[in-house]
């Protein structure tokens, strides 16, 4: 079921004006009856801020009172208005089957107080005209408690059958309408407004604003994408800039068809490399990745330069594939670019995977790493292994089995004089915790750890003990007779 939600606002001063979306005209005078009509929703919610309406200070009551008074102001209004009877009709229907839902607000303001009988009182004012009567409204409420009460009304619709939401955004104080568009946009939203400036005239077109929630999502999870090293968050954005027609443009073609042509899948890989542990091709997808920085943030900047002097660019205000925040996003990934011999870089990506809390990433590059600073200080040598030939007659060991020994003899659990748990924790990790170090039992297709290790140990040693062990591997690799 298709549900519309929208922010009940102050009807008595709205007027009756064409309402267009899509091609489809309703009049109304208020734009949530409109929408409602021209996106044949099932269900109607409206949010009531608790500062639209007061009745005297009985919390018993405070809730039904606060409904009936606005289907009362909405009728109310609806006799004021120059409307034809169909329109009279349905407005008075789409009253009826409202599901009101009141929620608390912030700010300053006077709301409509309302009496017994849940209709708005009137009084006369200083100049003996008849008026509304008000109340004097301050609260300070936390906006992160307003949060909750709105995400609680969406998430109670969307386990009672609402499967997507229409959320109007027309009406409402601007923390209202934050937050509505924040807690909306964790569902399957979409977002419209009918903007009016001063006087309405005969027509307002409603416009979908449901793209820039998109591209704040998208934009957020390339951002989220590159600080966690997960190209799984990343937003492909090469079918839209595909989609640009660069002879549109005459200033801006230079600059559109080199962006048009970018391609976003060398950070992609990049990120995809770094977190499937392939660090050794990683190392290639950083020297992909600079050989093109330079030239996409350029590119970006003078898109950027654009839209700062939007008056001289106009012919990209219906342009709907540029999203300048894609761009900078993807550009963040300079900070997993790390300098120096493919050495030091591969110490670099070791950070990168201490930083995004790659534990088992770390552990097992740092291990290897160790053996890789062992050759790189003897000569140089392939990681390969002669092992035993047939027979078990042994052979020649290659420099790598020599550098593994040594290795192990600095880190092994027994005889080790760097701390074992560089070894330990990484067969912990690497074996998915079926490992002798836990001294793991299987029986009757149960699995225990009878010597289990805690979390917090791990963690704490990867982010502050694996680098200081590594430094003193290579210093004592850096000795002469080792």
């Amino acid at each position: 079921m298709d549900c519309l939600v929208y922010i009940a606002g102050d009807v008595m001063s709205y007027s009756t004006i064409d309402y267009v979306y899509q091609g489809r005209v309703k009049r109304s005078f208020f734009s949530a009856h409109a929408i409602a009509r021209l996106t044949n929703q099932g269900k109607v919610v409206a949010l009531l801020p608790d500062s639209l309406l007061y009745y005297k200070d009985d919390i018993s009551q405070y809730k039904e009172m606060l409904t009936k008074g606005y289907r009362n102001m909405i009728l109310s209004r609806l006799n004021e208005v120059n409307v034809d009877f169909e329109t009279r009709k349905d407005v008075e229907e789409f009253v009826n089957s409202l599901d009101i839902r009141v929620i608390p607000n912030v700010g300053v303001g006077s709301p409509y107080q309302i009496d017994d009988d849940a209709h708005l009182i009137r009084e006369q004012g200083p100049d003996n005209r008849p008026r509304y009567k008000r109340h004097q409204y301050k609260s300070e409420r936390s906006p992160v408690f307003i949060y909750n009460v709105v995400y609680s009304v969406f998430k109670d619709l969307a386990d009672n059958g609402c499967e997507k939401f229409t959320v109007d955004l027309t009406h409402g104080t601007n923390v209202l309408i934050a937050i509505t568009l924040i807690a909306g946009s964790l569902f399957d939203s979409t977002f419209l407004m009918a903007p009016v400036i001063g006087s309405p005239g005969s027509a307002v077109t409603v416009v979908d604003v449901t793209d820039i929630v998109r591209a704040f999502k998208d934009s957020y999870g390339v951002y989220l994408s590159i600080k966690w090293v997960d190209e799984r968050y990343f937003r492909d954005y090469r079918e839209k800039l595909l989609k640009i027609n660069v002879k549109n443009y005459q200033k801006e073609r230079d600059v559109l068809k080199s962006l048009r042509g970018l391609d976003p899948s060398i950070v992609m890989e990049l990120l995809r490399n770094l977190r499937l542990g392939f660090s050794v091709n990683a190392l290639k997808d950083m020297e992909d990745v600079t050989a093109n920085f330079l030239t996409i943030k350029g590119d970006v900047d003078k898109l950027k330069e654009f839209y700062e002097s939007w008056y001289d660019h106009l012919s990209l205000e219906n342009e709907g594939n540029i999203l300048l925040s894609n761009f900078y996003s993807t550009l963040t990934v300079q900070d997993l670019i790390v300098k120096g011999d493919d050495i030091e870089r591969l110490k670099g990506i070791l950070d990168i995977y201490i930083r995004a809390q790659y534990y088992d990433n770390a552990l097992s590059l740092g291990r290897e790493l160790a053996v890789a600073i062992c050759l790189d200080k003897h000569g140089g040598g392939v990681f390969e292994s002669n092992g035993k030939g047939h027979g078990g007659q042994e052979k020649a060991p290659t420099p790598y089995d020599q550098c593994n020994e040594v290795i192990n003899s600095l880190v092994g659990k027994e005889k080790g004089i760097i701390d074992s748990r560089f070894v330990q924790y990484r067969n912990i990790l690497m074996h998915g915790g079926l490992s002798v170090d836990l001294k793991t039992q299987i029986k009757d297709k149960k699995v225990v750890n009878k010597n289990p290790e805690k979390t917090d140990n791990i963690i704490r040693y990867v982010s502050e003990g694996l680098k200081k062990d590594l430094a003193k591997i290579e210093e004592i690799l850096s000795k002469e007779n080792v």
